[in-house]
C-alpha cells in the first residue's frame, strides 16, 4: 500500500472551512483555499492512512485528493511511503514548494501488473533523465530536480526496477522480468516512482512528456540539478552560508603560496595617471568588444603588467578572528567575489608577450608577480590549442589566462550554492577583464571552455582541489 502521513513533527491545530493551521517545529503556518478539502486533512490529522483509503469530498475521488495532498507538499508538510508486510520498500518527500506529486496512475496500474485489468495501450514505461540516485543516510536516494521531489529506496528490489526502467519497458515486461514483488505491489511502487516524476509514461511515439516539453526537451540533466541545488525552494536542504566545517576543517588561507621564491615581478602602472587619462565608463562598456584576432605586435610587458595590477591584484588582507570559528581570512581587491572568498587563481600562459619566456605562469596577487609553474611545449601547445578551438578557430592568443577555483574556499562556508558562486565569481571576473583590456585598447576574449585536464598535468593539482573554470584570451589588436 502507498501510505501517506504528515512528516515527523507536524500537528494540525484547526481545521477550518476555508483554512487549516499547522504547526512544526515550534513554527504555525496556515493554508487557506482548502473549502471541500476538510475531510482529507482530518483524516491524515488521525495517523497514517492508505491512500486509496482517503475520503474524497468531491465529485470525482482524484481531484480533492490530489489538491490537498500537494497542498500540503508544497509546505513540506506530508510523506508517502509504499509498504509491503509491514516492510518499507519507497519513500517520496516534497523537497519545496513547487513540488507536486501526481497519483492519477495508482488507481488501475496495480490492477493492470496484476493482470486483473487489461492495459490495451501497452505504453511503456521509463526513467526520467532528470532522475538521479545516490547513497543516503538511510538508503538509496533518487532525486527527481525537475519536479523537487525525493524518494529514498529502502529495498535491493527498487534498484532492480530502476535499472530495467533505464530503457523503455512495457509493465508487463517489467513485472516478468523482476518477479521479487508481487504485481500489485509493483504496481503501487511505481506507481509513487510516477507520481514523484522520477517515472514517465511514454506516448506512442516513444516519448516521455518531459521530451515533448518545450523548455524541459532543451534543458541537460545536470543544468537543472545544479539551479535546483543551488536556490531555496527548490533542491531541499541547507543553502547558502551554513559553515559546515567551522571548527572541523580550518579554512584554507586567502592567498595561495606561491610554489618556489623565483618571482618575475610585473611593472606597475600610475593609478592617478589612469584616473585622468582613461575612457569613461560609459564608453569603455559602450565599445567593449570580443576581439579574437591579435595583431603582429607582441603584447608589451609593460601592458601585461598592467592589466593583471587593474584585474587581479590583492589590495589588502583582512586576517580571520581567532575567537570566531566562522571567521576566515580575506583579501580587497578590484572585482567583487561571494563573501569576500575569493577562490579564484589566475595562471598566465605566456606565448607573445615581451618581456616573459614563453611558459605557464601563476599570477601571485600579493606581491604582483609571476612564478613559473611549466614550460613543457606539449602542454602548452594543447592549452593554446583548446583556446584556438573555442575561440571559433579564429586565433591562437597572445596570452591565455587560466582561471582556476579552490573549491573548498568556498564549500568550507557554502552549502548548495558553492559551484554556483564559483561560476558567478568568474563572471564578474570576466567583466573585469573585458573593461580594462577595452580601456587599454587592448583585444580581449573570454572563452566558453577549456581543457581541465591539461590544466591538472601542467599544474600537478588534484582536480577535485583546485581545477580550472574559465578562459580568458588578450593579445593586441589586429591593424
Amino acid at each position: 500500500m502507498i501510505q501517506v502521513s504528515f512528516t515527523p513533527g507536524t500537528k494540525v491545530i484547526t481545521i477550518d472551512p476555508d483554512r487549516v493551521v499547522f504547526e512544526r517545529q515550534g513554527r504555525r503556518m496556515a493554508l487557506r483555499g482548502t473549502n471541500g478539502l476538510a475531510s482529507v486533512f482530518r483524516t491524515l490529522a488521525h495517523g497514517p492512512a492508505d491512500l486509496r483509503d482517503i475520503p474524497a469530498a468531491g465529485p470525482t475521488a482524484a481531484d480533492p485528493v490530489s489538491r490537498a495532498l500537494n497542498m500540503l507538499a508544497a509546505r513540506q508538510l506530508v510523506r508517502f511511503r509504499c509498504f509491503a508486510e509491514g516492510r518499507e520498500l519507497l519513500g517520496a518527500e516534497a523537497l519545496g514548494p513547487l513540488c507536486a506529486f501526481d497519483f492519477t496512475h495508482t488507481a488501475n496500474l496495480a490492477a493492470i501488473l496484476a493482470g486483473h485489468q487489461d492495459d490495451h495501450g501497452q505504453r511503456t514505461l521509463q526513467l526520467s533523465r532528470f532522475a538521479y540516485a545516490r547513497r543516503g543516510e538511510q538508503g538509496l536516494v533518487i532525486d527527481c530536480p525537475h519536479r523537487s521531489a525525493r524518494l529514498t529506496a529502502r529495498s535491493a528490489e527498487i534498484g532492480g526496477y530502476l535499472v530495467a526502467l533505464a530503457a523503455p519497458i512495457t509493465r508487463a515486461e517489467l513485472v516478468r522480468r523482476l518477479p521479487a514483488i508481487a504485481p500489485e505491489l509493483a504496481g503501487e511502487c511505481i506507481a509513487l516512482l510516477l507520481a514523484a516524476g522520477a517515472v514517465a509514461e511514454a506516448d506512442d511515439d516513444g516519448l516521455l512528456p518531459e521530451d515533448r516539453h518545450p523548455a524541459l526537451a532543451q534543458r541537460e540533466f545536470h543544468d537543472v540539478l545544479m539551479h535546483s541545488r543551488s536556490r531555496y525552494g527548490m533542491g531541499g536542504g541547507p543553502t547558502g552560508a551554513t559553515f559546515s566545517f567551522a571548527g572541523i576543517v580550518p579554512p584554507q588561507p586567502a592567498l595561495k603560496p606561491a610554489p618556489h621564491d623565483r618571482l618575475l615581478p610585473l611593472p606597475r602602472p600610475d593609478l592617478v595617471r589612469l584616473a585622468s587619462c582613461d575612457p569613461p565608463l560609459v564608453t569603455t562598456m559602450e565599445t567593449r568588444q570580443s576581439l579574437r584576432r591579435h595583431g603582429s605586435r607582441p603584447l608589451s610587458f609593460g601592458e601585461l603588467g598592467e592589466f593583471l595590477y587593474r584585474v587581479g591584484r590583492v589590495r589588502d588582507i583582512k586576517p580571520a578572528t581567532s575567537a570566531d570559528p566562522h571567521s576566515y581570512e580575506t583579501t580587497h581587491r578590484t572585482y567583487p567575489s561571494g563573501g569576500a572568498v575569493y577562490d579564484l587563481e589566475i595562471y598566465l600562459v605566456a606565448r607573445q608577450c615581451a618581456g616573459v619566456t614563453p611558459g605557464m605562469y601563476h599570477y601571485e596577487p600579493s606581491d604582483h608577480a609571476l612564478s613559473l609553474i611549466q614550460q613543457d611545449e606539449r602542454i602548452l601547445k594543447g592549452l593554446l590549442r583548446y583556446a584556438y578551438m573555442s575561440s571559433g578557430f579564429a586565433g591562437v592568443p597572445q596570452a591565455l589566462f587560466v582561471i582556476s577555483s579552490r573549491f573548498t574556499r568556498l564549500s568550507w562556508k557554502y552549502r548548495g550554492i558553492a559551484y554556483a558562486t564559483t561560476l558567478r565569481n568568474v563572471g564578474v571576473l570576466y567583466e573585469a577583464m573585458y573593461l580594462a583590456a577595452t580601456a587599454m585598447g587592448l583585444a580581449p576574449c573570454a572563452l566558453g571552455g577549456g581543457n581541465s585536464q591539461l590544466f591538472a598535468e601542467a599544474t600537478a593539482l588534484d582536480p577535485l582541489t583546485e581545477s580550472s573554470v574559465g578562459e580568458f584570451m588578450l593579445g593586441t589588436v589586429a591593424g
